[in-house]
């Protein structure tokens, strides 16, 4: 069962759903200004797996698993700062972030992935990723270095990686096969730079 709350203008939202109605769902959707999502998003949503998030404005979405403990897919835009709340979101397995390519994206996805990095213990369960736009090579290589190399007990590997073909080919080999657990030389951090990657995707023999 899934509630979207979408919106063409604000005053179309309605406030009044009723918290019984909210906690019985395992999927919620919402398409909100950040300021109406303040008001709509409940503050347990204990039963939800499933959540998915855009804004029509840019803001923030605090996550804390002590409010949405069996949350084992989340979705967002680019459009949407997740601020992550202290604790383990022990059954997150998906992460993917889409939406439209603007001039802060490229930070922003980076961003997320430094911080999958940095969190890795909050979300010992994350294996499936998915980023429409491409992060900083570096960051991203260390993530799958962090979890598929130089495991944590504990801490699961990243088995499913999904990010735009731009990508330069010889780092996609060097990803895929971090992902699939074979043994490969990683990229120098010339081939990581601006400079390497614009060089290796000018490259005719690629």
């Amino acid at each position: 069962m899934e509630l979207i709350h979408h919106q063409s203008y604000e005053s179309e939202i309605r406030l009044d759903t009723p918290v019984s109605f909210v906690d019985s769902l395992e999927s919620l959707t919402y398409l909100a200004s950040s300021e109406v999502l303040k008001l709509i998003l409940p503050q347990q949503i204990a039963k939800v797996k499933q959540l998915t998030v855009d804004l029509i404005d840019e803001g923030e979405l605090a996550l804390d698993p002590r409010r949405s403990p069996d949350l084992d897919t989340l979705k967002v835009s680019t459009r949407v700062e997740v601020v992550w709340g202290p604790g383990t979101f022990a059954h997150l397995t998906f992460i993917s972030v889409y939406g439209s390519h603007n001039p802060r994206t490229p930070a922003y996805i980076t961003g997320i992935c430094r911080d999958i990095v940095l969190h890795q213990n909050a979300l010992p369960s994350l294996c499936r990723l998915r980023l429409e736009i491409c992060p900083e090579w570096d960051i991203l290589l260390i993530l799958l270095v962090r979890r598929n190399i130089r495991s944590t007990q504990g801490i699961s590997a990243i088995t499913t990686l999904e990010i735009p073909t731009r990508c330069p080919p010889r780092l996609i080999e060097c990803f895929k096969a971090i992902v699939k657990g074979v043994p490969v030389k990683l990229p120098t951090s010339y081939e990581l730079s601006l400079a390497g990657t614009f060089e290796i995707a000018q490259d005719p023999s690629m």
